[in-house]
């Protein structure tokens, strides 16, 4: 039995021999010098179970058992520590493995995330249906009126107007009305409405002027959130100066026959009521307050668009003022007379259903 331990313990140490570092060599060697030693001097025999002593004549510090024992022990605590130290290294590589794995990941990463950027810089998304500022167009809106210079009394006239945004011609006007009046005669002025959308900005309608003179055409365009509305004339039918004069005077006449009912001309629809509260009089410099509470259907109508358009008599140059309302059905605006004379104030009254104007006048001293 002890030859068959002793051939198991060098299997052993053979087996764990690589295992071994450089700080436990020279204690294992000695462990190993007992151990062929006594392999290499016995005689064992299957009739003694015994080993020969050393050729020096010394005696063996302990039996073979003991021997044996004492080997396999240094070698198994150093196989051990060899064992420690292999699991050691490779949960070090296994760290060192994830961390460049990470590493190479975020690499790879970032190089994609630059490769994306670039080509998104060249070429912009506008899936989101984003608008860039610099495609919006900032330029204010305007309208020109093309109409020919006279008309003959009978015939019926193209009225035009082009509607522009700096260059940009305006298809996409929500409304376009002309108004048409004989010089003098606004409050008796008729509305036409031109039909929509616009060709290439232009919107137009035909009119037959039934009597000789001076008209006004007055195209209103809403368009883009932005209002404009500018004037020019055409000459009806041959005048001469004394047909100016006679419709001068006649003008005259009219608005001195409504001195006594509050200077008010025109008519608003049959369920529209207005009560005008300026004065009939102001003063040269002095800020006036244009007030007009607007009823429909006996209660106050709100939320409408209610403007003052002002102009001296006689003076083709007209002023326009939005009012605010600054309680349900009152509407407001502050306006300065700036020259002694007798001023119309024409109120437009507009919402979805309702296009209604009604004319009065103040003498400034």
């Amino acid at each position: 039995m002890n030859l068959e331990r002793l051939n198991k313990t060098v299997l052993i140490e053979l087996e764990v021999r690589h295992l071994r570092d450089g700080k436990g060599k020279r204690e294992t060697n000695e462990c190993l010098r007992d151990l062929i030693f006594v392999h290499s001097s016995s005689k064992f025999t299957s009739q003694s179970s015994t080993y020969p002593r050393k050729d020096d004549g010394d005696k063996c510090d302990e039996n073979v058992n003991t021997k044996l024992l004492v080997a396999l022990n240094c070698k198994i605590v150093y196989a051990f520590n060899g064992y420690i130290f292999t699991i050691v290294k490779v949960v070090i590589l296994i760290i060192w493995g994830e961390e460049m794995k990470r590493v190479m990941t975020s690499l790879v990463v970032i190089g994609l995330a630059s490769l994306i950027t670039a080509c998104g810089q060249g070429e912009p998304d506008n899936s989101s249906g984003a608008v860039n500022v610099n495609d919006v167009n900032l330029e204010p809106l305007e309208a020109e009126i093309n109409i020919p210079e006279t008309a003959e009394l009978g015939e019926e006239v193209v009225l035009q107007a082009l509607v522009l945004q700096g260059d940009e011609k305006v298809d996409d006007a929500s409304e376009v009305i002309f108004e048409v009046w004989l010089d003098g005669e606004k409050a008796d002025s008729d509305m036409i409405e031109a039909g929509l959308p616009g060709e290439e900005g232009i919107y137009e309608v035909t009119y037959e002027f039934s009597q000789n003179g001076v008209y006004m055409v007055q195209p209103h365009v809403t368009a883009r959130g932005s209002h404009v509305m500018p004037v020019e004339e055409i000459t009806v039918g041959h005048t001469t100066e004394e047909n100016e004069e006679e419709n001068n005077a006649a003008e005259n006449n009219d608005h001195h026959d409504h001195e006594g009912d509050s200077h008010e001309q025109g008519h608003l629809h049959e369920n529209m009521t207005l009560d005008w509260r300026a004065g009939e009089e102001a003063e040269v410099g002095d800020e006036v307050t244009l007030t007009a509470y607007v009823e429909w259907e006996e209660e106050a109508w709100s939320d409408g668009e209610v403007q003052y358009e002002i102009w001296k008599h006689g003076d083709e140059r007209h002023e326009w003022i939005p009012a605010e309302e600054v309680e349900t059905g009152l509407y407001e605006a502050i306006h300065v007379f700036e020259d002694e004379g007798e001023y119309h104030v024409m109120v437009h009254l507009e919402d979805d259903s309702v296009h209604e104007h009604v004319q009065y006048l103040i003498q400034v001293n």
